[in-house]
């Protein structure tokens, strides 16, 4: 009925031609029609039962205007939701980055300050055994720092009767490397070996296990450039990811199934691939849509 296809164009002037749209005016003219055939029924002329029918949905610039507002509101809201997600979810990426970059970073220094103190275990013991600073053990002293030059400063070995190595300057080293290094006050991680000693006597004198003085202690060093501890800032990213991945889950559920809703295509089946599967099932509809396998569904067989 020519009548009828004129009033639903003239309801919809203005928008879009996606399939939301021509879904509405299938369904609005399937209402008209039905609408008609009940007041034929009823003994009124075709002519005028179309005209009580449209008559009964309303003028159109009134319908015209409500329906743009509605559809203004849902995509601005589909839109919002859509955005947030995406911004939950480039937050959660982000976030996972850094997390991952900074256990990385802390996991490499533990490495190398347990493969230091290794080193010096062996250094130290061949030196209480030996009482000589050999050849081998320079070389491997030169190596570790030759190979950490942007972390290590100098390696020294220093034999002396006072607890502390690092309170003595660095000239005093039997041994140190480089040859040319200076005191570095400000060093971190100042790695020393662990010493044989179990106390002091009356005269101030170390004791070893024994309770016998101590006179000389083989004492290896390892002077780091300061370094910053970034373990404080990983425990509060671990919420953070949580958070914003949780959010873009749900957020973009939601989403699907305001998208599969507004097509007309939403069952509770859709709505737990959404939920459970998530952008996997969304593509998945997607590539049905394409496909023309799913048809919007009526009320009867919505389920």
């Amino acid at each position: 009925m020519k009548q009828i296809n004129t009033y639903i164009d003239s309801v919809y002037q203005g928008m879009d031609h996606s399939t939301e749209i021509a879904e509405l005016k299938e369904e609005m003219k399937r209402h008209l029609l039905e609408a008609v055939e009940e007041l034929k029924a009823e003994g009124k002329s075709e002519e005028e039962s179309v005209y009580i029918a449209i008559r009964r949905f309303g003028d159109t610039r009134h319908l015209n205007k409500d329906l743009q507002e509605v559809f203004e509101v849902q995509k601005k809201f589909a839109k919002w939701i859509f955005r947030v997600a995406m911004l939950a979810v480039t937050v959660w990426f982000l976030v996972t980055a850094a997390y991952f970059i900074l256990s990385t970073y802390n996991t490499n220094i533990r490495e190398q300050a347990m493969n230091d103190r290794q080193l010096m275990e062996r250094i130290h013991k061949e030196l209480v055994q030996t009482s000589t600073i050999t050849p081998r053990i320079k070389k491997e002293l030169q190596q570790l720092v030759n190979e950490n030059k942007k972390r290590i400063h100098h390696a020294a070995i220093f034999k002396t009767k006072d607890f502390e190595a690092n309170t003595h300057p660095v000239k005093e080293a039997r041994y140190i490397y480089p040859e040319n290094a200076k005191d570095f006050p400000n060093g971190a991680g100042h790695l020393m070996m662990d010493h044989p000693i179990h106390g002091f006597n009356g005269k101030g004198e170390l004791l070893d296990k024994h309770g016998n003085p101590i006179d000389n202690l083989w004492i290896v060093e390892i002077v780091e450039y300061p370094y910053r501890d970034l373990s404080k800032y990983i425990a509060p990213l671990v919420p953070v990811g949580f958070g914003s991945f949780l959010v873009y889950w749900v957020l973009f559920a939601i989403w699907a199934i305001i998208s599969a809703y507004h097509r007309k295509q939403l069952t509770s089946a859709w709505i737990f691939a959404f939920c459970l599967f998530h952008v996997f099932a969304y593509i998945f509809y997607r590539s049905m849509l394409k496909k023309k396998i799913l048809s919007p569904l009526t009320a009867d067989n919505r389920a």
